[in-house]
């Protein structure tokens, strides 16, 4: 703190002083010339006498040389002192934004150079003013580490309106001024001083500015619902983030960037307390939630909050060990979330009375997607916790209907070697646990399996847009995609069903027939035909397509399936004489029947 230059100007100081003020020299030789007489007049005594008298002449004018010399100079340095000591005394009672930083420190230094220069004299007085010189330097000292911590007390909360990750608001980083400043006091301070100082200062700090978004998150709120802001968690996380980069590049600007090392340990020890709080308030609010089955998926807003602190931190210096016991646990908590959707998928559906069938989607299909949406969303966390599981590990024991009635599975396939895998594995036995648990339900409300298959159409039509606007699309491998073709394909079959078996009233019987026999089957396979067809034509038409490609798709379906069989079994039936081309047995000819299916 009191540097080697100090010393040198002091010793200037003290040349200069001599040199303005030559009065106690001259003081000294007029008071010795007017001592002379009296050693002169002593010298007019006894001879007995010249001894003692020659000794006096020789001894009285030099004690009362250094007598009247010390006195001088005692009188100097008090009047010195003093005259300096009012004047700092005046600057130092001063506010520093009055006097100046730059000026003010100068005062300050100049007074412990003082306190120096004093403990090197011997003089009447020096103690007192050297006592009375320490409290002015205290005072100082005191009043420039006050204006220190005031310059790192440079933001308000107020100010913040918006934040944006990536991007650090100017409030938080300190301006050029501020930094000239900051490091004029580092070298007035030891540096462990400096440092020690702006550490604890910025870590209440940032735990003030905190303070709002802790008391928000706090899990105590939860029972508040309507007010509760289920986004507190993602502000406090980014609002930290944005703390902890800001403070960094605020170190860097403040000291060299060689000093990497006091860059990192003052980061480090500034936002512990701040990631203490955050971690405590992440796994009390995760104890809560394991307890509340219907706050699940706060566990996922937790822990991707959570993944944006890690991930700051990692940038500088390893995390915590608290961070990952937390994160840990979340994961964790995950897990239990996902295990306990298929059970939840299949009581959901099974408690409704009636399933829609004019063309809508199921309530509890928009609701069990909408939730798998919002799985997707928290993308790394939900791979994080899936792909470590073990396959089929969140299907329960023993395998629910739906898992027996039909699966997506690809054999090939059914055991994923990768976590990516693992992730799209959950997600396609989620689909499955949904359209099937669909399917029964719909069976068990007497619905024809037509109906059924109208149902899952819709259904899975609505699950394949959610999937195609949402980050689902990037979850779904090209198994994924390849089972949900396979899913799509199930829901054909039922819904085409009737019309198979329908057109395979038209195939050639196993046993060939001949003679009258044939034509009498021929023309009654026609007249069933045209019964079944005609039904189904009905049927058809009473369905309320919403989704103009599923319709389509249909259609061309049907037209595949009869279109083909209607045309082989005109022509030869024709061509073998069993009925004319013109005869009633035959309602359409083949040109109407297209028209008809096209119609569809």
């Amino acid at each position: 703190m009191l540097q080697g230059w100090l010393r040198r100007e002091a010793k200037e100081n003290d040349i200069r002083n001599l040199e303005e003020n030559p009065l106690p020299l001259e003081e000294v030789s007029v008071n010795t010339n007017e001592n002379l007489p009296t050693g002169l007049h002593c010298a007019e005594k006894p001879s007995n006498n010249i001894k003692n008298v020659t000794s006096v002449t020789n001894k009285v004018p030099t004690d009362f040389i250094n007598a009247h010399s010390m006195f001088e100079y005692e009188m100097y340095n008090s009047r010195k002192y003093k005259r300096l000591n009012s004047i700092w005394k005046k600057a130092i009672e001063g506010t520093i934004s009055q006097v100046g930083l730059e000026t003010y420190l100068q005062y300050v230094l100049n007074l412990y150079g003082a306190i120096d220069e004093l403990k090197q004299r011997d003089f009447k007085g020096a103690i007192k003013i050297t006592e009375e010189i320490n409290i002015l330097a205290s005072l100082g000292w005191k009043s420039l580490k006050d204006y220190y911590i005031e310059l790192l007390l440079t933001v308000r909360v107020s100010r913040f309106t918006q934040l944006a990750e990536g991007t650090i608001p100017a409030e938080l980083l300190f301006e050029k001024p501020t930094i000239y400043s900051i490091q004029c006091l580092q070298k007035f301070f030891y540096h462990n001083e400096f440092i020690e100082i702006y550490k604890f200062t910025r870590s209440e700090y940032f735990r003030l500015l905190l303070k709002k978004f802790h008391f928000a998150s706090d899990p105590i709120n939860f029972k508040n619902r309507d007010s509760f802001d289920e986004k507190i968690y993602q502000k406090y996380s980014l609002f930290l983030s944005l703390l902890i980069q800001a403070e960094h590049t605020n170190l860097k600007m403040i000291l060299n960037d060689n000093e990497r090392s006091t860059i990192l340990n003052a980061l480090s020890s500034i936002i512990e307390p701040s990631l203490n709080e955050f971690s405590a308030i992440v796994d009390h609010s995760n104890t809560l939630i394991k307890a509340m089955a219907t706050e699940s998926i706060l566990a996922f807003k937790l822990m991707e909050s959570l993944r944006v602190i890690i991930y700051t931190v990692e940038k500088y210096f390893e995390a915590p060990a608290s961070l990952y016991l937390v994160y840990s646990s979340l994961c964790s908590t995950l897990r239990m979330v996902f295990t306990a959707f298929a059970p939840y998928i299949e009581s959901r559906i099974n408690s409704l009375n009636f399933l829609p069938l004019d063309g809508t989607p199921c309530n509890v299909t928009m609701e069990i997607i909408s939730t798998m949406e919002e799985f997707s969303d928290y993308l790394e966390c939900t791979k994080a916790s899936i792909s470590t599981m073990v396959l089929e590990s969140w299907i329960s024991t023993p395998k629910p209907a739906w898992y027996s009635t039909f699966s997506s599975t690809i054999s090939c396939l059914d055991s994923p070697q990768n976590g990516d895998e693992i992730v799209s594995s959950y997600f396609s036995d989620m689909f499955d646990a949904l359209l099937i648990s669909l399917e029964l339900k719909s069976i068990s409300l007497k619905n024809t399996i037509s109906q059924t298959g109208f149902c899952l159409l819709v259904n899975i039509t609505h699950v394949e847009y959610i999937i195609k606007h949402s980050n689902m699309r990037i979850i779904l491998t090209e198994t994924g995609i390849r089972r949900l073709v396979k899913l799509r394909g199930h829901a054909y079959d039922l819904f085409l069903a009737s019309w198979k078996n329908t057109g395979a009233r038209l195939l050639e019987p196993s046993v060939p027939l001949f003679g009258e026999e044939a034509k009498y089957m021929s023309k009654y396979k026609l007249k069933i035909f045209y019964l079944e067809f005609e039904k189904l034509v009905q049927n058809h038409k009473e369905y309320n397509f919403t989704n103009s490609n599923l319709k389509e798709c249909l259609s061309q379906e049907i037209f595949h399936i009869l279109s083909g069989l209607y045309h082989e079994f005109f022509e030869k039936r024709v061509a073998d004489g069993f009925i004319k081309r013109n005869s009633k047995c035959f309602k359409y000819d083949t040109d109407q029947f297209d028209t008809i299916l096209k119609s569809l």
